[in-house]
């Protein structure tokens, strides 16, 4: 199995629809795909078309010591999706203890799992520096930072590069691309700051980027992803270059 995490610094960047656009292309190129919602929010359910609030999830099943897979739900999509789940206040804590103490626990868990060889895992975490994202990126093959051709994600990036150096620290080999989400040619703003990025990161910014697109919020209101609802509209176009694009950070 491959892990691929999507990271970052602060709210409001659309990576959590992101993260279930990208496991839906995954799916439709033929690959068997799980994706993990390790933000006790459990926005990543309503992207797929499920509830996941009402379902024992991740942080439960690290309480109770089950397998992972045991928390798994089949998506509407075809995505088997472990929500964070159903849980108290008692019970996140708890979770996040486990992730303090043992920063390998959910390498070890996917591991241990048994997913089939070829199948792939996408990670969605809460923006910002937390135990989630340290679990996550010590887990994954590729970490994706999204962010926006904007000053307030521009001025992220440091503390980024900051985290991405410490867990180069700790293995060998650590593969981050960032992706630019919701971009807009027609926007001289967006136009600048992308290119300001693509200055300041060179080729770890994948050039496949995720243009602006009405029919992304039309589809969460469907609970559905853009590629499901609006296979044609742009935003499904770019999601499937970007696909391609992450495909080759796999091999």
């Amino acid at each position: 199995m491959k892990v691929i995490a999507l990271v970052s610094m602060k709210g409001g960047v659309g990576k959590t629809s992101l993260t279930a656009c990208l496991a839906k292309a995954f799916l439709n190129s033929g690959r068997p795909v799980w994706a993990l919602d390790l933000d006790s929010q459990n926005a990543l359910g309503w992207h797929l078309g499920i509830d996941p609030r009402a379902v024992p999830g991740v942080a439960r099943q690290a309480a109770e010591a089950k397998r992972m897979r045991a928390a798994a739900i089949t998506t509407p999509s075809g995505i088997q999706l472990i929500p964070y789940g159903e849980h108290s206040a008692p019970q996140r804590l708890a979770f996040e203890a486990v992730l303090q103490e043992q920063p390998g626990w959910l390498q070890a868990r996917l591991r241990g799992a048994r997913f089939a060889k070829d199948s792939v895992m996408f990670v969605d975490t809460p923006p910002g520096a937390s135990v989630y994202l340290d679990a996550a990126l010590q887990a994954a093959d590729v970490v994706l930072p999204v962010v926006l051709p904007d000053g307030a994600s521009y001025a992220t990036v440091p503390a980024m590069e900051a985290i991405l150096a410490r867990l180069s620290a700790l293995r060998t080999r650590v593969e981050a691309r960032y992706v630019i989400n919701q971009h807009d040619e027609a926007d001289a703003l967006k136009r600048d700051v992308a290119r300001a990025l693509t200055s300041a990161l060179g080729e770890r910014l994948l050039t496949a980027r995720v243009h602006q697109d009405d029919g992304v919020a039309e589809a969460l209101a469907f609970q559905k992803t853009v590629l499901d609802l609006t296979p044609h509209s742009q935003a499904s176009v770019d999601v499937g270059q970007l696909a391609a694009a992450v495909q080759g950070c796999l091999r």
